[in-house]
């Protein structure tokens, strides 16, 4: 799979699997809800990228991930 084509796959998962919760959490309150999205982003992550990352790489990719997805709906 093409690298834009794995990161096109890997935002729909996103989107599909944690849109919702996404849009609920309070961003300054619910740091379980929040816990889950990340786990949720590393397992896609893991999924997607597989071996071909080490699970640290797949941490920072998900921490990015992350605040973007912050940035967005924390306002």
């Amino acid at each position: 799979m093409k690298m834009k084509k794995r990161i096109k796959y890997v935002a729909k998962e996103i989107i599909n699997r944690l849109g919702y919760f996404i849009k609920i959490v309070d961003w300054n309150k619910k740091e379980s809800l929040r816990a889950q999205i990340k786990m949720e982003l590393k397992r896609i992550l893991s999924n997607t990228i597989g071996k071909k990352a080490e699970w640290k790489d797949i941490e920072r990719i998900a921490g990015r991930i992350d605040e973007q997805i912050e940035l967005l709906y924390a306002a």
